[in-house]
């Protein structure tokens, strides 16, 4: 991927100095030097000294115009001063910290604060649409997350205690300490270390106006979209009697291209780039030996008594050589499909800073702090699917393989060794020519709506003396929402999904149930590629796949009429989470002088979070067949599921009395015919990914918003509850710690050091969903704890199996829980709430 842009091209000192001369504003020469304290963290470093002016020039505080001709110097500091005070800072840092300021940020492009961390000796971070995510600090993610030096929890954190600053913009923020070693007064930790993110703050910055601003776009040239990006900042500063700020910035970015960073398998994880290759399910081993050519997935088996290409040779015993050699003891690599996806990312992200500081006299001071992050990021994927009948089917042979010496002990390559696949060998293969049972244009859009705030109060102490102390209130939230779907569009003839009829009744292979009400019997597709009938070559050799085909079959995807619409689905993953903080803390210091000051301080909060998982589901034939007087409820709504119940009597079932009906009320209809929200967003695409492909796709721009979109098409669609991954946490922590430092001389040898205690009490009330007995037709598993009931939670750990499952949902929620040894639990079944338990531990 290629991008043209330019982003934060200047440092604060020369933005401030070009604005100020082209408005006539005034900057003032020297800081204030009293810089607001950070309870219970490292100080923020002071900012570069600012341009220095005339004392003609330091009239138009007071209102005078300023004679630009009698401007004697100006001076400009540049980043040395700021790498020495970082230096400095990691010097005198009660723990072993390294830190990164203002103008070492603004250096380079940084998008988010992420890409900045990554110049961070012990600091690795991971990428997603070009833009800096997840952060690991020593090699590990268990990594806590602090704003101006409390508990700071983003949206990606919510359930993961790996820091994620995708949504944090670079520009808003003044300093990041990353702290290796914990201190007993700090607030949060992990096992590998502490990030603590400080943001601007009047008194940061000179006296009088300060401003920045900063406005860019970029183009790439595989997105093809430009993405406009602004930042800017306004500061005034009383020379330390008051002062306000007040920063933002927005972006509004496109990016595609071959890049994945995700968890998942391919296309359907969150972060998918785009693709190619051996489908998004994962791969399978076909042997040619007799047991696994015979299998359902086999070389033979994998054909349903279709025609067997004479490519592949079949000898007596049931083994097969499928490339030419006339050997049978290879292993080679299949799938469900080969899948060609074009993808691209789009970010709308709007984040702000506010921040007040006043004078109180008599050595209090007052500092206030608003911060506001929101993105909406939209993952669309688009191509094709050239699908096996038989799941993961071998409807292939390897035209061009390579031997790499390696065997296996079966299909799964799991101890014991399978007779049947000793002595067989494993080839790469290069180019496949495959028969699909269908193939399906495809189109995916994932939405992810992110949002955080963090209002911090503090009044600090200091008249100089030996005692220094603040009281702080902070209150935070962070919300996710993650919703996904899917469109499948076939060119099949639908003779691959088969009918369910009624005892005597026969009707052609390709002809689908219906009720009579919406029209009766549907053709899947008149024009539709018999399956395992028409091979396609796939030649994996160059930088992208190429595809070539029969002409009648490329004339077919480049028809706009030779497609049906088969699916629509949900993924199953959808969620909306929660979290919020609210804190009260007092911190306080103490000189004892020689070498000896003592830090104590007393933090009470609660902390509560809660994940709401779900999918999308609709009712279907309501009044028309269904047996529940509702319709059925499916999640899988296409033409290739069938409502015959669950195979034993049971389950909703819709039908009439020639068979039963497709899970698809609007499938197996011609794409010029389906309703608007279908039919209006049908376009062509061209070459897709380079493989000499034109085809047809439902544009996934149309799904931006998935359950509106569903509405659109069925209005009943609603949401439906995954138990085992929707649960509630509440958390009450009390906290007193206890820190003395020290600086000695050994000899001529300076050292310091510290030794403290913190003790912690814990109250946890926890609320885990179980899975009852699963649904059909893709729906989710019944809820074992309905409403009025009550998981059971105490200070034991022998349920092993439900309390692992408790506290990954729960300790990993948040920075709070996942750090607390001690933190005992016991999971159970649902049990009457009349007596509801709760966790209760202290630790040391």
């Amino acid at each position: 991927m290629s991008n043209v842009h330019r982003k934060h091209p200047v440092s604060i000192a020369v933005s401030v100095a070009l604005l100020a001369a082209a408005a006539n504003a005034a900057l003032a020469s020297e800081p204030t030097g009293t810089p607001a304290e950070n309870a219970g963290a490292s100080d923020p470093a002071a900012q570069d000294i600012p341009a220095s002016l005339s004392p003609d020039a330091k009239k138009s505080k007071s209102g005078q115009a300023t004679d630009t001709s009698n401007l004697e110097t100006v001076t400009v500091i540049g980043v040395r001063q700021s790498q020495e005070r970082a230096i400095q800072v990691k010097r005198e840092a009660a723990s072993i910290q390294d830190s990164i300021s203002a103008e070492s940020i603004g250096q380079l492009p940084d998008t988010t604060i992420t890409d900045a961390l990554q110049r961070i000796t012990g600091v690795q971070i991971d990428r997603n649409g070009g833009e800096g995510t997840e952060v690991d600090v020593r090699g590990l993610p268990q990594v806590g997350s602090m704003l101006n030096g409390e508990v700071f929890i983003t949206p990606d954190q919510i359930t993961s205690q790996q820091p994620n600053f995708e949504t944090l913009p670079a520009t808003l923020f003044n300093q990041v300490d990353v702290i290796k070693s914990p201190t007993a007064g700090q607030t949060e930790e992990g096992i590998s270390g502490s990030l603590d993110l400080h943001t601007y703050r009047p008194w940061d910055l000179p006296r009088g106006f300060t401003f920045s601003y900063n406005a860019d776009g970029e183009r790439g040239d595989t997105a093809k979209k430009i993405g406009p990006e602004a930042s800017g900042l306004v500061s005034f500063n009383d020379d330390g009697r008051w002062g306000l700020l007040l920063s933002g910035d927005f972006s509004n970015t496109t990016r595609g291209g071959p890049e994945s960073n995700n968890a998942g398998n391919g296309v359907g994880a969150p972060g998918t780039g785009s693709s190619e290759g051996l489908d998004q399910y994962g791969v399978i081993l076909n042997a040619e030996n007799a047991e696994s050519a015979g299998s359902y997935a086999g070389f033979v088996g994998a054909w349903n008594g279709l025609p067997i290409p004479s490519r592949i040779v079949q000898y007596p015993n049931g083994s097969v050589s499928v490339n030419g050699d006339g050997r049978t003891n290879e292993i080679f690599m299949g799938s469900q499909d080969i899948g060609l996806y074009n993808s691209s990312i789009e970010r709308k992200r709007e984040a702000g800073n506010a921040s007040f500081q006043a004078d109180l006299s008599d050595g209090f001071t007052l500092t206030s702090d608003y911060f506001y992050t929101q993105q909406r990021q939209y993952n669309r994927n688009v191509g094709l699917q050239f699908n096996s009948t038989d799941w993961q089917g071998a409807t292939y042979v390897p035209l061009q393989s390579q031997n790499t010496g390696a065997h296996v002990l079966g299909q799964y390559n799991t101890p014991p060794q399978d007779p049947a696949w000793a002595g067989s060998t494993i080839y790469t293969t290069q180019v496949y020519e495959k028969w699909p049972g269908d193939t399906e244009s495809y189109s995916q859009l994932q939405s992810t709506g992110s949002v955080a705030q963090n209002a911090n109060l503090q009044v600090n102490f200091d008249n100089g003396g030996d005692f220094k102390g603040s009281v702080r209130g902070i209150r935070e939230t962070a919300k996710q929402s993650y919703i996904e779907t899917d469109l499948n569009i076939s060119d099949s003839n639908g003779c691959l999904w088969p009918n369910e009829l009624m005892p005597g009744v026969n009707v052609p292979c390709g002809t689908f149930i219906y009720p009579a009400q919406l029209g009766g019997n549907r053709v899947f597709n008149a024009i539709g590629i018999p399956e395992d009938s028409t091979p396609i070559i796939a030649n994996f050799t160059g930088r992208n796949i190429t595809v070539s085909m029969p002409p009648s079959l490329a004339a077919n995807f480049a028809n706009p009429n030779g497609w049906t619409f088969k699916t629509i689905e949900s993924s199953g993953d959808d969620y909306t989470a929660n979290a919020a903080i609210t804190a009260l803390r007092f911190d306080g210091h103490y000189d004892l002088h020689h070498g000896l000051k003592l830090d104590f301080g007393l933090r009470n909060s609660i902390h509560t979070a809660n994940n709401y998982a779900y999918t999308l589901v609709t009712p279907v034939y309501a009044g028309i067949g269904a047996s529940n007087p509702d319709g059925c409820l499916v999640r899988y709504v296409g033409a290739d599921v069938i409502l015959a119940g669950d195979g034993n009597g049971g389950g909703c079932t819709a039908g009439n009395a020639q068979g039963y009906f497709r899970a698809g009320p609007l499938s197996a209809v011609q794409m010029s015919k389906t309703p608007a929200p279908l039919s209006s967003n049908w376009q062509q695409y061209f070459n897709l990914l380079g493989s000499g492909i034109n085809f047809w796709a439902v544009n996934p721009s149309a799904m931006d918003n998935p359950l509106a979109f569903w509405k659109s098409l069925y209005p009943n669609t609603t949401t439906q509850e995954d138990p085992g991954d929707t649960w509630a946490v509440w958390m009450k922590e009390t906290t007193a710690y206890l820190q003395t430092d020290f600086s000695e001389k050994l000899g001529d040898m300076p050292f310091n050091g510290n030794v403290g205690v913190r003790v912690i009490r814990t109250n946890l009330d926890i609320t885990q969903h179980l899975d009852g007995l699963p649904g059909l037709y893709g729906t989710n598993a019944a809820d074992r704890c309905p409403a009025g009931s009550q998981p059971l939670i105490g200070l034991d750990r022998q349920a092993a199996g439900s309390l692992r499952r408790i506290e990954e949902h729960a300790a990993a929620r948040s920075p709070d829980l996942g750090r607390r040894p001690g933190i005992e639990l016991r999971a159970g079944v649902c049990q009457e709430p009349e007596q509801p338990q709760r966790a209760t531990d202290s630790v040391v």
